[in-house]
């Protein structure tokens, strides 16, 4: 069976980013809320995401975190 997940690098509502895990097999993404880890940065959210655990689709940053977003 397929895990089909991935983590994506988002922003934080309260500055900042975060990240989420998501599945491919469903439409859309998660909501980014308040009570998610806040990072400083993508790199930081990026270290944490993939300390977290296996992906199968690895990991992708929302265009929101583009740099003049």
């Amino acid at each position: 069976m397929s895990a089909d997940n991935f983590y994506l690098i988002r922003k934080h509502p309260k500055g900042g980013f975060t990240f989420t895990q998501e599945f491919a097999s469903n439409d859309g993404y998660s909501d980014v809320r308040p009570t998610n880890m806040q990072f400083d940065s993508v790199d930081a959210a990026t270290n944490a995401a993939m300390a977290d655990g296996y992906t199968e689709y690895g990991l992708t940053i929302h265009s929101e975190c583009e740099v003049g977003e």
